[in-house]
C-alpha cells in the first residue's frame, strides 16, 4: 500500500528516477493506494539530459505531477487464494492528459493497471 512520504521508484524513461508520494486519492486514503490507482508525486530525483530535443517533456526535481502505480511491495490478492508481490514499489509519471510522459516501460507490471 502506497501512503503519504512513501518513496518510489519511476519505471520508465521520463528522466524521474525517484518520487515522494504527497497525495492519494480520498477513497483509498485511510488503506493506502493499490496498483492501477492514481497518486500525486514529487519528483526528488532525476538524471540530467544534455541533449533533449523537446524541452516540454523533460523532469525537473521538485516538479509535481500525477503517476500510476504499477507495482508495489505489499502485493496484491487475486481470485483463486493466488498472492503476487513485486519487490518495489513503481510508477509512471503522467502528463495532464494522463498519458505517460515516457515513451518505454521497465519491467513486469501488474494486470491490475489495465
Amino acid at each position: 500500500m502506497i501512503k503519504v512520504e512513501t518513496i518510489l521508484k519511476v519505471a520508465d524513461n521520463s528522466g524521474a528516477r525517484i518520487c515522494g508520494c504527497i497525495q492519494v486519492v480520498k477513497n483509498a486514503f485511510r488503506i493506502g493506494a493499490k496498483p492501477g490507482q492514481v497518486i500525486i508525486v514529487s519528483v526528488k530525483k532525476n538524471v540530467f539530459k544534455k541533449h533533449v530535443v523537446k524541452k516540454s517533456r523533460m523532469i525537473h526535481k521538485g516538479q509535481i505531477c500525477k503517476a500510476l502505480i504499477i507495482c508495489s511491495a505489499k502485493g496484491v490478492k487475486r481470485w483463486g487464494n493466488f498472492f503476487l508481490r513485486g519487490c518495489l514499489n513503481r510508477i509512471v509519471l503522467l502528463n495532464q492528459y494522463n498519458m505517460p510522459y515516457a515513451t518505454r516501460l521497465f519491467g513486469p507490471i501488474f494486470r491490475e493497471v489495465r
